[in-house]
């Protein structure tokens, strides 16, 4: 696994935008939540903690160059 030195060069190495990246994300986050929710449902509070660090990745994307 190759080692970049921020988000902009792992985005220009494989070819994405930063919105397309974010979408990447958000797609997968529905469909684990989705999964969870199933999984979880009488427990909301896991479902939160599962999810937390996709909220976190789109945060870094964001803000980190």
């Amino acid at each position: 696994m190759d080692k970049y030195n921020n988000v902009g060069e792992y985005l220009k190495d494989n070819d994405l935008t930063r919105e397309d990246l974010k979408d990447l994300i958000a797609r997968s986050a529905l469909f684990l939540c989705t999964d969870c929710a199933r999984n979880f449902g009488d427990s909301p509070e896991i479902t939160e903690k599962v999810v937390e660090p996709i909220y976190f990745l789109n945060e870094i994307i964001d803000k980190v160059d």
